[in-house]
């Protein structure tokens, strides 16, 4: 719960305008998973073109 308090309070609340609109994990995984992005919202024209790029 401590953590969560704490990246909310670094980010910004969702829907403040001080908020973050996309946050980066990036890290080794052994699942042989390839990239793997996980959005929001798949209505966002912006993230879709980020996605497509990325693959």
């Amino acid at each position: 719960m401590l953590k969560g308090c704490h990246m909310n309070r670094m980010f910004g609340p969702k829907g403040s305008s001080d908020a973050y609109d996309v946050i980066f994990d990036l890290h080794n995984t052994t699942s042989n998973m390839g990239s793997t992005l996980i959005l929001e919202s798949s209505t966002d024209l912006f993230n879709l073109q980020m996605v497509h790029y990325i693959k």
